[in-house]
């Protein structure tokens, strides 16, 4: 498709673009993990694991609210399409840490922030603890958001 440099502005007169209203949707879900996962995963322990439903959904902020350590490990992000086969996301530094603007494999041992990741296409997001040992519990809240667009047909401005 050839590229369309606007020059004047009789040209720019004549873009139409439709109006668009934006719908948010938002849901908070909380969990607590109390056991862990030895290195290697294996069968993971439900008690291991938080999970949020993130279907239709773009965007999931998680936080940490306790003090809790892990030895050897931290949480680690998974998706799922299907709820049966999982994804490891550490290996691509999907996490956005807001407080220090950095991405992360995964939350590391004792940390409490809030972090960001895109999860626009998956049906299932959950954060899996893995390590040797845990001390504390992990309180974890889940945000997802959502967005829908509108056309209701109207022209705002035109080209």
């Amino acid at each position: 498709m050839p590229v369309t440099h606007i020059t004047n502005e009789e040209t720019i007169s004549k873009v139409h673009l439709p109006e668009t209203a934006i719908t948010f949707i938002d849901g908070i879900t909380t969990g607590v993990i109390s056991t862990i996962n030895a290195p290697g995963f294996g069968t993971i322990d439900p008690a291991s694991y938080v999970l949020v439903d993130v279907t239709g959904r773009s965007t999931l902020s998680i936080q940490t609210n306790s003090t809790w350590t892990v030895a050897t490990g931290g949480l680690y992000p998974q998706v799922s399409i299907d709820g049966v086969n999982w994804l490891d996301l550490y290996q691509t530094y999907p996490l956005l840490d807001v407080f220090d603007m950095d991405y992360d494999s995964y939350i590391y041992s004792g940390q409490k922030s809030i972090w960001q990741i895109d999860v626009t296409g998956y049906s299932l997001f959950r954060l899996v603890a893995v390590g040797t040992t845990l001390t504390g519990t992990i309180s974890v809240a889940f945000r997802t958001t959502a967005f829908t667009k509108t056309n209701n047909n109207k022209t705002r401005c035109s080209i």
